[in-house]
């Protein structure tokens, strides 16, 4: 992956791949359904993870690049701890409609996968700039 590929897109797919995946969870009845669910997240998993790395080290400066996947770590540890107690909470609450607890997660990772297909463009039109003033830059640098 890299900054042609549309990374932010790449997001949005993923996260619909896990919004299939909860879906299924609805649905579930048996051990059968759980193993469609982690295949279908897994294949959102493939689209999301790799992608992170190539925003924030397109958004970094140069410098900075180390620095700022370390605050992305330290936020992403922090969520998934409290994500896993918040997620166990509402979990016991809808104990008695967990398809209804699914369909909440489920529709929370179709709006995440809207708003990152309504930031796409926005990011590609940065980049691009980025890249423009990188070229414009060395141009200078070099005497062209």
């Amino acid at each position: 992956m890299n900054r042609e590929t549309r990374p932010v897109l790449f997001r949005s797919v993923g996260m619909l791949f896990y919004f299939l995946g909860f879906i299924v969870l609805m649905f579930s009845k048996n051990i059968d359904y759980f193993l469609l669910s982690m295949g279908i997240m897994t294949v959102g998993e493939d689209f999301v993870a790799p992608t992170t790395q190539t925003i924030i080290t397109s958004i970094a400066p140069n410098n900075m690049k180390g620095t700022y996947i370390g605050i992305y770590n330290l936020f992403i540890s922090f969520g998934s701890f409290s994500g896993s107690i918040v997620g166990l909470y509402m979990l016991s609450y809808y104990e008695s409609a967990t398809a209804t607890f699914w369909l909440l997660i489920a529709m929370s990772s179709l709006v995440v996968s809207v708003l990152y297909l309504a930031i796409n463009n926005a990011f590609l039109k940065r980049m691009n700039l980025s890249i423009k003033k990188k070229i414009s830059s060395y141009k200078k640098t070099s005497g062209q």
